[in-house]
């Protein structure tokens, strides 16, 4: 799967003339991801111009580079989702069921078409068509962080009895 989305990554940037960042996200064992896309890189089977670009642990950065992409083909559902968040055209790479369920999921909170998540089998044209979907509305995103923001709250108040200093105000602070 992983040469079938580079191949279709490689034609996307050519045929839409940009360049290609290949952001390693896991920090597991195997496979490893820095060295499978410097192996990538350095085959000359790619055609567009493309950078490793290791963020390691931070966030930050990592969150910030995928914010700035044209378009994110993301195989890691938290950049993908990072990525949708921010507003780039996103295409989850899902290898497998459970990867597919967690991006179908994480596509249907979003609002985003079901076409925006890619199966091993997908090739350059499902990826095209991935990236000319909508990209979520930032007042979407908003209402989803106020609703998990009021969810906590909740959650805080149900959980903790009602004891001298446990009152929560609606900004999720202690009141006073």
């Amino acid at each position: 799967a992983t040469a079938r989305w580079a191949a279709a990554i490689d034609a996307w940037a050519v045929a839409h003339e940009l360049p290609v960042a290949l952001l390693p996200m896991s920090r597991w064992p195997a496979p490893d991801e820095a060295a499978l896309g410097a192996t990538f890189i350095g085959s000359g089977a790619l055609s567009a111009r493309w950078t490793l670009v290791d963020a390691g642990l931070d966030a930050r950065l990592a969150a910030g580079i995928l914010a700035r992409g044209a378009a994110v083909a993301a195989a890691s559902y938290h950049a993908g989702l990072l990525a949708a968040c921010a507003g780039a055209p996103t295409a989850f790479l899902a290898a497998g069921g459970y990867q597919g369920a967690k991006c179908a999921g994480a596509a249907a909170l979003l609002g985003l078409s079901p076409a925006v998540v890619l199966d091993e089998a997908a090739g350059a044209e499902a990826l095209a068509a991935a990236l000319a979907c909508a990209p979520p509305e930032a007042a979407h995103v908003a209402g989803l962080v106020r609703a998990r923001d009021a969810a906590l709250v909740a959650a805080l108040r149900s959980a903790l009895p009602a004891l001298p200093g446990t009152e929560f105000g609606e900004n999720g602070r202690p009141e006073a």
